[in-house]
């Protein structure tokens, strides 16, 4: 009997020491620095200006907060399938390197250029008022939602609407697919820039449309479309629309600008029942 309690009591001290050791560890980032090597849990970085560069290593989760800088060129985020996570007027980028997923928020940037590149196959989220700009050779999936904005000038992408009024501008780059994701009310505008445009509600790998043409750059372009994306692709010659700051309630085509466009959509649903 004694020696069944000491057994329980030797196993009891060993579980309590593994959990001591599997605790999160969150460092948190509040003045400039460098991460360029090691293995972190979670690392915060906030205050206002503070900059932290990332040249190696590897991290678990990461949170940018306040008007805080990551830059990362080198190393692993996201290690074992954790977020990246951004708030307030932070900026990340990523120039360089592998991450998971990233996740968005308040008035946020994120910058993913050079070969930065996407380890999972899932989608990283841009929502509330953040925006993403997608350059380089970068490779990447993105769902954009909410009033969060994304800019495609290169690298290799996904880009699957949500609800809201999300804005995609695309002028370069391979663009694999436009897919509204969730298929929920979407009030938002896709805008493609380059020249010879065409865009078709049928054909393409998925039959449900395509948009092909030429960017600035003379590079040929086709990427196919999925899930009722077509209606709201805005073909544009050579120059990016400028950015609706005020979009007034009464734009329905999204082009921030009232005219017949809009007349004309609302009196083509006048007394139309969406209750029946």
């Amino acid at each position: 009997m004694n020696n069944t309690k000491k057994v329980v009591l030797v196993m009891a001290l060993i579980l309590g020491f593994i959990v001591t050791v599997k605790a999160e560890v969150i460092t948190i980032f509040d003045s400039n620095s460098t991460i360029s090597g090691g293995s972190y849990d979670t690392v915060v970085i906030k205050g206002d200006g503070t900059v932290v560069d990332m040249t190696g290593g590897d991290v678990n989760a990461v949170i940018t907060m306040n008007a805080s800088t990551f830059n990362i060129s080198g190393g692993n985020v996201g290690a074992g399938g954790h977020y990246t996570w951004t708030y307030d007027s932070s900026i990340l980028n990523l120039s360089g390197g592998t991450f998971y997923q990233i996740r968005g928020h308040g008035q946020s940037e994120v910058y993913l250029s050079g070969n930065a590149t996407q380890s999972d196959f899932g989608s990283s989220l841009i929502s509330d008022y953040a925006s993403v700009t997608i350059s380089g050779n970068a490779v990447s999936r993105f769902e954009i939602r909410g009033n969060g904005k994304a800019y495609v000038t290169g690298g290799n992408t996904r880009v699957y609407i949500r609800e809201g009024s999300p804005v995609i501008n695309i002028s370069g780059g391979t663009v694999e697919c436009l897919s509204n994701n969730s298929g929920g009310a979407f009030n938002g505008v896709i805008n493609v820039i380059g020249y010879n445009l065409n865009a078709v509600p049928y054909g393409g790998d998925w039959r449900m449309g395509e948009v092909t043409g030429y960017w600035n750059d003379d590079t040929p372009f086709s990427f196919k479309l999925s899930n009722g994306v077509y209606s709201y692709v805005k073909l544009y010659d050579g120059v990016i629309p400028p950015n609706c700051t005020y979009k007034p309630e009464s734009d329905l085509s999204g082009d921030c600008i009232v005219n017949f466009i809009d007349f004309s959509k609302m009196a083509n649903e006048w007394l139309d029942d969406g209750t029946q």
